[in-house]
């Protein structure tokens, strides 16, 4: 397993505490709305984070066709771990084409710019995973809001090699 296959190792550790976490939370705090907060809910931050994964490593980088997720087909944290098996198998593919050239340049067009982004397999790498951790602060912040006070969350120590 190449350096970066390792990291998302540590990243799939810590992810699996948050959901644990969430898996503690009443059905109704998973899915209740917050204006204050991006992507309102809770399942909406998670299943916004998987969908940046497919977005950008799938889509962008590997060139695979893909729909967007929709809230409603993932109306527990069960169905979310779902979501993100799928997120670890777009990893997967990802590291296994890229761990030689993850410096090379890889364009694609996005929606927001008339001409193709070009970045590196590493940026998109780093991208996703702070996208993610990111997401994971808002977690944490709105189901202690709900009354759900999180565990540690910041210092997971790795498991995986």
């Amino acid at each position: 397993m190449n350096e970066l296959g390792v990291m998302y190792g540590w990243v799939k550790d810590t992810r699996k505490g948050l959901l644990d976490y969430c898996s503690e939370l009443s059905p109704a705090a998973f899915v209740q709305e917050d204006s204050e907060v991006g992507h309102g809910s809770i399942r909406n931050l998670l299943l916004h984070t998987a969908d940046c994964y497919g977005h950008w490593l799938a889509g962008f980088a590997l060139g695979k066709e893909r729909s967007s997720l929709v809230a409603a087909d993932f109306p527990d944290v069960n169905a979310i771990r779902r979501a993100f098996a799928q997120v670890d198998e777009h990893m997967d593919r990802f590291l296994a084409r890229f761990e030689k050239a993850l410096d090379e340049p890889v364009s694609g067009r996005v929606r927001w710019a008339p001409e193709p982004l070009v970045v590196t397999p590493r940026w998109l790498f780093t991208h996703t995973v702070t996208h993610e951790f990111h997401h994971k602060g808002q977690v944490v912040s709105l189901g202690r809001r709900l009354g759900y006070p999180p565990p540690e969350t910041d210092l997971v120590l790795p498991t995986t090699s």
